[in-house]
């Protein structure tokens, strides 16, 4: 379950250590998760790119570089390719993008 992982490093990064563990194990316990985890269905999959697309959204907006940006198009483009539904994790990226205003 390595999105359980990054979402503990997303949330460290946002806002501390405590509330990255706290916010993996809760990522953990939800039964859906478990389920498709467990399964081996592409959902998991899915979740790790979208995690992954958000960890390296905050390590743009922290240190602007154009091979951040790539990284993160990179696994936003590969979590769309598994499920499209994944999009909807790119609107909520751009409503944080208009939010801090990078640049």
């Amino acid at each position: 379950m390595t999105f359980v992982g990054l979402t503990a490093l997303v949330g460290a990064r946002l806002s501390g250590r405590w509330v990255g563990m706290g916010a993996g194990l809760a990522l953990a316990v939800i039964p859906a998760v478990q389920e498709h985890a467990q399964e081996g269905r592409s959902y998991a999959l899915v979740l790790a790119f979208v995690v992954l697309a958000t960890w390296l959204l905050v390590g743009a907006l922290e240190r602007p570089s154009s091979r951040r940006w790539a990284w993160y198009a990179a696994a936003t483009l590969i979590a769309a390719l598994l499920n499209w539904f994944s999009m909807l994790a790119l609107v909520a990226d751009t409503v944080t993008m208009v939010y801090v205003r990078p640049g």
